[in-house]
């Protein structure tokens, strides 16, 4: 067994990884967080719906917040 391994489902997938880190780069960039849509067409995403699936596992996971009815809602916790 290569190197030490986290329960399964606990550590964020690879394309989780991505959504999570362009969040950062954009808040870093712009200074507010990006919308499912912006998520979405930086990422190549066809639908917002796939970025929404993304978004609650990583909330799940503990990495973000989310504010419910808000475009920007999102927040970086880890």
């Amino acid at each position: 067994m290569k190197g030490h391994r986290s329960l399964p489902g606990t550590q964020p997938t690879e394309r989780q990884r991505e959504v999570l880190e362009c969040i950062r780069a954009f808040i870093r960039d712009m200074g507010w967080p990006p919308t499912l849509r912006e998520i979405a067409e930086h990422l190549s995403i066809r639908s917002t719906n796939g970025v929404n699936d993304h978004l609650i596992a990583l909330e799940k996971k503990g990495l973000i917040k989310r504010e419910r009815l808000k475009a920007r809602g999102i927040r970086v916790l880890k």
